[in-house]
């Protein structure tokens, strides 16, 4: 009976080969964008479950507010992780980590590597990370020890067991010695160390501060997941007990004191498995994802698959008057109602198979553009995960059912002696139809505002005035190492006639920076605001164009200008200075006194979520006191190969052969709105597929009405009407119904952008031309999806349509 119900099915698809086409295709576009969303949505929730301990491993952060401004990251101080487990009951073992770019001489080769970490013995006992060779117990105790991952052992060594007991040099200085290989860390991981290198031996590492100098990522392995509140309680009176005294040693007053008037410090506590997706932290070994966009992804996933389901609903019911006397005489035989189903559901089936077929290509053909916009790496190799298959089989059972359930239950309800004396109930189909048209295209219009919010805010943050210029800048890396050879380095890059500018600085602009206290003199240290801190030379403000406010840059020429700073306007606003050129500032930390020799204005170097920080440039020229870790070079040719071999050989008579490292400012800068660019172009790509399928559908139900109101048309114009009016006429049965979508589909995506626009600090608002725009839009889309086969209607000879059937 099921091959007899099979055969059936592939014979009314080959009849209706135009129906069949649009069904199949629009389902199985559908069910592509499903499983595209899907697996994104997989990789994305999939983050760091493969560690034994997941559940029970939480990474802490740190808290400060002071006077307004809050500063949250992902890394706390030295003796933090060491302290709670002596402190802590619940911590089983505790590591701390640190990453960072660095280059790696080894025989002739000098590499860039920018996952060189800092670990501490203990990360095995934390981590999941198997070992190749080496004892994870031991690899790590001594000075000067490292573990590499597998594909950097192949890299550099030849193979895995040849790596064991070689060594190398980290910047051309300090040695390291391989002691053992780990599997390499799946892409699945918020850290993806190639080298883990040991803390033992380092005297950085050994900091006693609690409270200051927060530059280690700590994480905890607890007895098990329900000790995460209980450890989370006992952190405020360790901060008290440890952290306070520092504090008053800072601020010179009780510590009572200085947190009851607002100061904030705290730590936070954030699951293994919650940092991708859930951590806004600063500092991080990467750039997280968002739950937010998962949600939303999954939900267009869901959507696009309904828009494709209800296609075939559509046509299934639209073309049901073809079948009616089918069913009438089947009936009329002795078939049943269950058989009737069972024989509409193998359509669906069929129909949904063959579907899968295109879907499975269609995913294939375009998972490497998918990975292209969302920087993954996924592979059509995960579709074989037992877990994935079943996925799979389920969700082609439940296309069969959703999109055949409802054709099957209607036309095998027929009355056979009303459908063969040719009654109709067709005004109740015809009313389900619309309804799930004003579906597909409310959809289809919520996403068309959604990605043109989204491009908004984008082209706002790509047009707004920064209050700095950072094109045509490159930066190198690294000038520390040439600390001695730095000047004359500046010097050679100043003589060459593509170089407009050179400058260099403690920190990359743009990039995180060292804060610290400064208090004007005069007044108490308990007065102290925290200012983030940028050690710059002369020239800083012209490679980046800064405009002033006040007063001047600093000057290598001007005396004293060695303990000059330069403060943004934010920055003069918290010190509450009305005057604040020629104003002292005493640093805390050792940093000693300054004076302001000029504002500059606000520039913005975080991203638009955040509120602009208050910023120091000081004086670098104090010879051997800071160090000089970037240099900025900005460019006048657009010749980039020519311009970046001049200055590769500059760098090479200087660092004794150190290879150059260097990015551009644009590439750098661009990380910070990563994110918002690749939601972007995801949701539009999704948003015009989901129009497609909708079209698709819209189409091939035109084509239905059309040839079902033949007569209708010729007798129309036998009667004088026009091609146009009988045109506009068959539209606008369909037309009004888009344009209730779009009216159901605006309040609903107001509030969807406006809640996403709501964590920018900086944004546009909702521009009200949006609406109009999507409405025309939809309407277009619909008069040319229509369009072609009404007006072949329309013009065709009334006698031919007057003769049909």
């Amino acid at each position: 009976m099921f091959s007899h119900h099979l055969r059936m099915s592939f014979r009314a698809l080959a009849k209706q080969r135009s129906t069949s086409f649009i069904n199949i295709f629009g389902l199985g576009l559908g069910i592509a964008c499903f499983l595209l969303i899907g697996l994104f949505v997989r990789d994305e929730l999939s983050y760091d479950r493969h560690h034994e301990h997941a559940d029970s491993i939480v990474r802490l952060g740190v808290h400060i507010f002071m006077d307004g401004t809050e500063s949250n990251y992902a890394t706390v101080s030295a003796p933090v992780a060491a302290g709670l487990k002596e402190l802590v009951p619940e911590v089983v073992e505790s590591t701390r980590m640190q990453d960072g770019s660095t280059q790696i001489w080894y025989e002739d080769q000098v590499l860039e590597e920018d996952y060189f970490y800092y670990a501490d013995p203990t990360v095995f006992n934390v981590f999941t990370i198997p070992m190749i060779t080496g004892d994870p117990s031991t690899a790590l105790l001594e000075p000067g020890s490292v573990v590499v991952s597998e594909s950097t052992a192949i890299k550099y060594f030849g193979s895995v067991a040849d790596a064991v007991g070689k060594t190398f040099l980290r910047n051309n200085s300090s040695t390291w010695t391989v002691t053992g290989v780990f599997e390499d860390i799946p892409e699945t991981s918020h850290m993806k160390p190639n080298f883990m290198a040991s803390f033992v031996g380092l005297e950085w590492a050994e900091r006693t501060s609690w409270l200051t100098q927060n530059n280690f990522a700590t994480y905890f392995r607890l007895t098990d997941a329900s000790a995460i509140p209980a450890f989370q309680e006992k952190l405020p009176a360790i901060i008290k007990e440890r952290a306070w005294p520092e504090a008053e040693q800072i601020f010179g007053q009780p510590a009572e004191q200085i947190f009851a008037s607002g100061v904030e410090f705290s730590w936070i506590v954030e699951p293994l498995k919650d940092i991708h997706l859930k951590s806004d932290l600063a500092a991080q070994f990467e750039v997280g994802g968002s739950m937010t966009y998962v949600w939303l992804f999954a939900g267009i996933a869901i959507a696009i698959l309904l828009i494709a389901c209800i296609n075939y609903i559509n046509l299934s019911t639209a073309v049901s008057e073809r079948k009616a006397r089918e069913v009438g005489v089947r009936k009329a035989v002795g078939s049943s109602r269950r058989q009737l189903v069972m024989q509409f559901l193998s359509d669906s089936l069929v129909t949904t198979v063959l579907a899968l077929g295109v879907a499975g290509l269609v995913t294939w053909l375009t998972l490497p553009i998918l990975n292209t916009f969302a920087r993954k790496s996924l592979s059509m190799g995960v579709l074989v995960d037992p877990v994935v298959l079943a996925t799979i089989v389920i969700l082609g059972i439940v296309v069969t059912l959703l999109a055949g359930s409802y054709p099957a239950l209607v036309l095998s309800s027929y009355r056979p002696a009303l459908v063969l004396k040719g009654a109709r109930s067709g005004a109740k189909r015809s009313g389900f139809r619309n309804g799930l048209i004003v579906f597909q295209y409310s959809v289809s219009s919520a996403l068309v505002l959604a990605a043109l919010v989204v491009y908004g805010q984008l082209n706002y943050i790509q047009n707004k005035n920064l209050g700095f210029s950072g094109d045509q800048v490159v930066l190198i890396q690294n000038t520390d190492d040439i600390f001695d050879d730095l000047p004359a380095f500046k010097n050679q890059l100043e003589t060459l006639a593509s170089v407009v500018n050179v400058s260099s600085s403690s920190q990359t602009f743009g990039r995180p920076s060292n804060d610290n206290l400064y208090t004007p003199e005069g007044r108490a240290d308990s007065e102290g605001k925290l200012i983030w801190t940028n050690f710059v030379d002369g020239s800083f403000d012209d490679v980046y164009d800064l405009e002033m406010a006040d007063g001047r840059f600093i000057d290598v020429e001007a005396p004293g200008d060695e303990r000059a700073v330069v403060i943004n306007e934010t920055a003069a606003r918290l010190l509450e200075l009305e005057n604040p050129i020629g104003t002292r500032l005493n640093g805390n930390f050792g940093v000693g006194s300054f004076t302001v020799v000029g504002v500059v204005k606000d520039y913005h170097v975080e991203s638009f979520d955040q509120p602009i920080k208050p910023y120091l440039l000081a004086s670098n020229l104090e010879g051997g006191r800071f160090e000089n870790g970037t240099v900025s070079v900005k460019l006048a040719s657009s010749d980039m190969a020519t311009v970046m071999a001049e200055i590769e050989a500059a760098w090479l008579a200087v660092s004794g052969g150190q290879a150059l490292q260097y990015d551009f400012f644009d590439d750098v800068f661009e990380e910070r709105y990563m994110q918002e660019k690749q939601v972007g172009q995801i949701l539009i790509v999704f948003s015009v597929l989901a129009i497609l399928i909708a079209c698709l559908g819209l189409f091939g139900l035109a084509a239905f009405v059309t040839t079902q109101r033949t007569k209708e048309i010729g007798i129309r114009k036998s009667l004088g009407a026009s091609a146009s009016g009988i045109v506009m006429m068959l539209f606008k049965d369909f037309g009004k119904w888009v344009v209730v979508a779009n009216l159901i589909a605006w309040p609903v995506a107001w509030w969807m952008m406006s809640d996403w626009l709501a964590q920018f600090v900086y944004r546009t608002d909702i521009a009200l031309w949006y609406f109009p725009v999507s409405l025309v839009v939809g309407i277009l889309l619909a008069f040319v999806t229509i369009g072609g086969k009404t007006m072949r209607a329309a013009m065709a000879n009334p006698v031919r349509a007057l003769r049909y059937e």
